[in-house]
């Protein structure tokens, strides 16, 4: 994932920090539970928007258990929900793949790829939806890449259904559709965002970016502002649409302000 999709903390109350943390300890502690340690080094924040997502929406408090950071030597509670188990099954599925084309671009076969791969068809069979979908995408991508499609939008669109079926845990359920809307918002965000962010060491390598070809642009920086704006307000108004309450103002904290950091650090440095 590209990690995009943070908490802006300054604006966040204290109890609001607290159950933010408690779903990302969780989801912590579902990746070691079911992938052993190596699983827990695939933590992101963008998983764990979806943890929060989707235990507000369905109602599922799960469990606060007390317990020990395996990485930190503090005391820490966590909760511990249906959606921590899904969500870090999602985790690994996105990062199984995100590996494999790894493996096709720089041809770095890792240790840990070797380690989910024996979980692949176990993915495969408990998730053929959301395994499908992401194995098309990242193949999709891949194509569209050695074309060398300078069309941010197209391709940002075609990454945006990486998240599209991982949002959806429960297919053709009343939000379903609000819940692929969000994904595919949240997924064009952080594509777009990451493409920009990786522009200047893009160039410099002479790798794939499709943004290449119009940075000279007198009006780039609007441009992508603007492509960022639309996939912004897309996940705002899918989320506002959405009968969400305990979660609720982490979840706008994220969409309104925390999405943004990225691209505010990136124009501090210019």
């Amino acid at each position: 994932m590209f990690g995009y999709i943070v908490i802006n903390r300054k604006d966040l109350s204290r109890e609001d920090k607290v159950r933010y943390k408690q779903s990302y300890c969780g989801l912590c502690k579902a990746l070691s539970s079911k992938y052993g340690l190596v699983g827990s080094t695939l933590l992101s924040f963008d998983i764990t928007f979806v943890a929060l997502l989707l235990e507000d929406l369905y109602n599922d408090e799960g469990k606060i258990i007390k317990s020990r950071c395996h990485s930190h030597p503090i005391k820490l509670e966590y909760r511990h929900t249906f959606f921590s188990d899904y969500c870090a099954n999602m985790q690994v599925l996105l990062s199984l793949f995100s590996l494999k084309d790894k493996v096709k671009d720089e041809g770095k076969y890792s240790f840990l790829l070797k380690r989910l791969e024996k979980k692949e068809e176990e993915l495969k069979k408990e998730f053929p939806r959301q395994y499908e979908s992401v194995r098309n995408t990242i193949e999709r991508l891949d194509e569209m890449e050695k074309e060398n499609c300078q069309d941010p939008l197209l391709m940002s669109k075609i990454s945006a259904k990486l998240l599209e079926e991982v949002f959806v845990p429960f297919e053709g359920d009343i939000f379903s559709s609000d819940l692929s809307r969000l994904g595919r918002a949240i997924g064009r965000f952080s594509y777009l965002m990451d493409a920009y962010d990786d522009l200047e060491k893009d160039l410099k390598k002479n790798t794939y970016n499709p943004f290449k070809e119009m940075e000279k642009r007198p009006d780039f920086k609007e441009y992508v502002k603007e492509l960022l704006k639309d996939a912004a307000t897309d996940a705002a108004l899918t989320l506002e649409h959405l009968p969400l309450d305990e979660n609720l103002n982490i979840l706008k904290n994220i969409i309104y302000s925390g999405i943004w950091a990225g691209f505010e650090r990136k124009e501090s440095k210019n």
